[in-house]
C-alpha cells in the first residue's frame, strides 16, 4: 500500500498561498494514480460556472481535445485492439526461440 508522510505531503504544498480542496485532490490522483470524487449529500452549493474556472478541468479538457485533434482517441473495440497488438508485441520481445524451437520466455532466463 502507498502511502505519503505529512512531511512529503507539505514538500508537495509548501509552494501553494492558499490551498484549494482541487490542489489536494489533484496531489492524491497523481501520486497513487487513483481517481478522487468527493460526494456530498448536499448538492445544492454545486456551481457549474465554477467547475469551468477550474485549472485542473481546464487542463484535463485541452488534452482532450488535443487528443481528439491528433486522432488519439479510440472506441472501446479499437482501444482493445491496440492493447492485445501492444500484448502480442511485448510477448515476441520478452521470448527467444531456443535452436530446437523451444519459445523460451526471457524473464525466465534471469531466474
Amino acid at each position: 500500500m502507498s502511502f505519503m508522510t505529512k512531511d512529503q505531503l507539505y514538500q508537495k504544498l509548501e509552494d501553494k498561498q492558499i490551498l484549494e480542496i482541487s490542489d489536494l485532490v489533484a496531489l492524491i490522483e497523481s501520486e497513487f494514480n487513483v481517481s478522487v470524487k468527493i460526494e456530498d449529500g448536499d448538492q445544492s452549493g454545486f456551481n457549474p460556472s465554477e467547475l469551468a474556472k477550474d485549472p485542473n478541468v481546464i487542463r484535463q479538457m485541452e488534452g482532450s481535445h488535443e487528443d481528439i485533434n491528433a486522432g488519439r482517441t479510440y472506441t472501446g473495440e479499437e482501444g482493445l485492439e491496440i492493447l492485445e497488438q501492444a500484448i502480442r508485441k511485448h510477448e515476441r520481445e520478452s521470448t527467444r526461440i531456443e535452436s530446437d524451437g523451444h519459445i523460451q520466455p526471457l524473464m525466465s532466463l534471469l531466474e
